[in-house]
């Protein structure tokens, strides 16, 4: 069954905080080996102003998952890139984690999501958990 979750990301450039805006963006998901998993991220601004990623040259936002066993092993356990969203928002990154990306070993990893483009390359997305939980075997 394919599950859907919707993030914030926040590309902080500086401005001041919105009451509006959360500061901390990062989360403990739960995802289910060998699922597909629709990520939605919605990139802003600290003052609450949607970032138009259409606008930025030579962007590319990647999801990133790193087993909390191992956390300073070289390459993560998950990579997904990020496409922007055809018909939706400007400031809207999709990420689709297929059954072969989330097979892997079940327990704790930290995720985080970048943001690279032209002018360098920006955590959008503090560190947060992912749960991988037993699935549907294939």
């Amino acid at each position: 069954m394919a599950q859907t979750l919707y993030l914030i990301g926040l590309y902080d450039n500086g401005e001041q905080f919105s009451p509006r805006m959360p500061s901390n963006t990062a989360r403990t998901i739960s995802v289910p080996q060998f699922g597909t998993i629709t990520i939605y991220v919605d990139v802003y601004y600290p003052s609450g102003v949607p970032v138009d990623l259409t606008a930025l040259s030579a962007v590319v936002l990647t999801f990133t998952m790193q087993s909390v066993i191992d956390p300073e092993k070289d390459t993560p356990d998950l990579q997904a890139f990020g496409t922007l969203a055809p018909n939706g928002p400007k400031n809207r990154s999709i990420f689709t984690l297929t059954p072969d990306m989330t097979q892997i070993n079940l327990g704790r990893y930290l995720f985080d999501v970048w943001l690279e483009h032209s002018l360098g390359r920006f955590q959008i997305m503090r560190p947060g958990t992912v749960v991988l939980q037993p699935g549907l075997a294939r």
